[in-house]
């Protein structure tokens, strides 16, 4: 699914010159929003920025990798990071665990207000294998802008 550009005019080193360079972009679709961290990280950082509770942020979440988790077909051989072949014939990975970190000034709750101070909330489900080398992590980070301050969050 590729798209092409018209040429785009650019002027050369001497600034007399013109050359005409071609931008070509793909957009690849994403299966599910769990399928990529900066996605993941991404709506975290848009519903904060919408005044949302972080305790319902996370628990959408958790949601989502639990739907993504009872979707997949389970594989004959149960193998600890194995995927299991798709409809499509395409490798879909088995997710072990995640962990989502945010930091700043939070409203925790609907009828909380947030924090007078800083601090750093961290939600972790499953299994994170750190100090295993051959264990493919991705991770993904941004920040958002609520009416208290700036927060960092993590996945």
């Amino acid at each position: 699914m590729g798209s092409t550009v018209p040429s785009v005019p650019t002027t050369g080193a001497y600034g007399n010159q013109r050359r005409h360079v071609q931008l070509i972009f793909t957009i690849k679709p994403v299966s599910s929003l769990v399928m990529s961290p900066q996605l993941v990280a991404d709506y975290i950082a848009d519903k904060i920025e919408q005044s949302l509770p972080l305790q319902s942020v996370y628990q959408d979440i958790h949601q989502y990798f639990a739907t993504y988790e009872s979707n997949r077909s389970t594989p004959s051989s149960t193998t600890m990071g194995a995927g299991v072949r798709g409809a499509g014939g395409t490798m879909v990975p088995k997710i072990l665990g995640y962990r989502l970190s945010c930091s700043g000034r939070l409203q925790k709750t609907k009828f909380s207000k947030p924090a007078e101070i800083a601090e750093s909330l961290v939600f972790q489900e499953g299994v994170l294998p750190l100090n295993s080398i051959n264990k493919n992590i991705q991770y993904g980070s941004t920040s958002a802008t609520n009416a208290y301050g700036s927060c960092g969050i993590k996945v």
